[in-house]
């Protein structure tokens, strides 16, 4: 979005809603005395907004609050990608090893948006993946002045996978690598009682979900021709995660992506989501979510799961019909949470 843009998104009112309107009064109205006065309407058009997102969700933005907390709260839906769909909440990404050479742009391509979840990963060149960094005080440092320069109205993400534009390259070390850079950065969130979550959780935990709960009815309708003796090393890279996500602060919030084929898979993804609360002693969201059929219900189904599962918060992934996934649009995701 253009800097002098006069279209932030302002469904939740954050940190940054309050500077991305200083900054658009700055930009429009020289005199000191009318600039105060049109950044005051702009931040009564943001609060109307927030207190109208408010009424129809009652869930508590960047909440660090245990993870029942959400129970019986509607969730907030976002769409992807911003650029076709600005009028929903949606998500933003900054390379962190990139980040000293490009933070004016970042600021101003991000800040202006007022994006409502944000991931932080790194920058990927050429076919060669990146290492998680390895030099963690750095990264806590650099990480320290994203959050003082750029705040999501929801949350922040911290990938394990690269920002890359070549399929099939993603870091080149395992899970011990991330989960130490993930306990990192959750150092700094915990220091700033900001709302962090982990790079989505993808089918590999699935497979682990049924190692512990050997749910029949799960693997019949999730992953019906996995053998799970052949995934174990995955099974056994989602235990070592989960356990360090136990250890997290409570400004920490699983993160799963969901995608669906058939509505008969929700209710065992619900199971699946309340075990990985449960047994993480934390909450849970999706900044990721799609449909593999072109089937409107599947969009109410996801939202079932959301709501079952308490998420504040719920991504559908994409809006262009990118990837395997149909495309969804802002109509069907309004006609679904009417039935929700």
């Amino acid at each position: 979005m253009k800097k002098n843009s006069l279209f932030p998104i302002l469904l939740c009112c954050s940190p940054a809603t309050s500077r991305t309107c200083f900054k658009l009064a700055k930009t429009f109205v020289p005199s000191t005395r009318l600039c105060e006065l049109f950044m005051i309407v702009l931040l009564f058009i943001a609060g109307f907004s927030c207190t109208k997102t408010a009424e129809n969700s009652s869930v508590n933005h960047a909440s660090t609050q245990p993870h029942d907390a959400t129970a019986g709260k509607k969730p907030i839906y976002g769409l992807l990608p911003v650029k076709l769909h600005g009028n929903l909440p949606t998500r933003d990404n900054i390379q962190i090893n990139i980040w000293t050479a490009r933070k004016s742009f970042y600021i101003d391509s991000i800040v202006y948006d007022t994006v409502f979840s944000l991931n932080i990963n790194h920058h990927g060149i050429g076919t060669e993946p990146v290492p998680y960094t390895p030099d963690t005080s750095k990264y806590k440092d650099t990480l320290k002045d994203i959050l003082a320069s750029i705040q999501p109205a929801a949350f922040y993400t911290i990938e394990n996978e690269e920002q890359h534009f070549t399929d099939g390259i993603y870091h080149s070390e395992g899970i011990t690598a991330y989960c130490t850079e993930f306990k990192a950065a959750a150092h700094v969130f915990s220091n700033r009682r900001q709302t962090f979550t982990n790079g989505g959780f993808t089918l590999p935990v699935q497979y682990w979900y049924y190692s512990k709960t050997h749910d029949e009815d799960f693997k019949a309708k999730l992953i019906p021709n996995v053998n799970i003796a052949n995934v174990q090393s995955k099974i056994d890279s989602t235990e070592y995660e989960m356990n360090v996500l136990r250890t997290m602060p409570s400004t920490f919030i699983n993160n799963v992506h969901l995608y669906l084929s058939d509505t008969g898979q929700a209710a065992p993804l619900l199971r699946m989501c309340s075990y990985i609360k449960d047994y993480t002693s934390h909450g849970i969201l999706c900044n990721e979510a799609g449909i593999y059929k072109d089937d409107s219900t599947l969009i109410t189904s996801l939202m079932t799961i959301a709501k079952g599962a308490g998420m504040p918060y719920m991504i559908f992934y994409s809006g262009d019909g990118t990837g395997l996934c149909y495309p969804i649009t802002v109509g069907q995701i309004v006609a679904a949470e009417k039935k929700n």
